[in-house]
């Protein structure tokens, strides 16, 4: 069985090393994660823009609508009734 007499090494392994990479993986996994969450939100804003986006679309229409209805109804009030 082979003995390794210095134990210092293993030491500064155990308390300067495991502790890095534990920091690092933590650090890595919450960036990703923060990551996910900014591409989900980045998303919801995107349907929220094309949701806006037909709404305001959708009025301006009935509103067309309108103008038109108005245009046929004093047109044939013009004509007397008839289309």
């Amino acid at each position: 069985m082979y003995y390794y007499s210095n134990p210092a090494p293993l030491i500064v392994f155990i308390v300067i090393g495991l502790p890095v990479i534990c920091i690092t993986i933590i650090v890595l996994a919450r960036q990703r994660s923060r990551a996910a969450v900014r591409k989900r939100d980045s998303h919801k804003d995107d349907e929220a823009q094309v949701i806006d986006q037909i709404y305001w679309g959708l009025k301006d229409l009935r509103q067309r609508i309108d103008n038109l209805e108005t245009i046929i109804f004093k047109d044939s009030e013009r004509n007397g009734g008839r289309t």
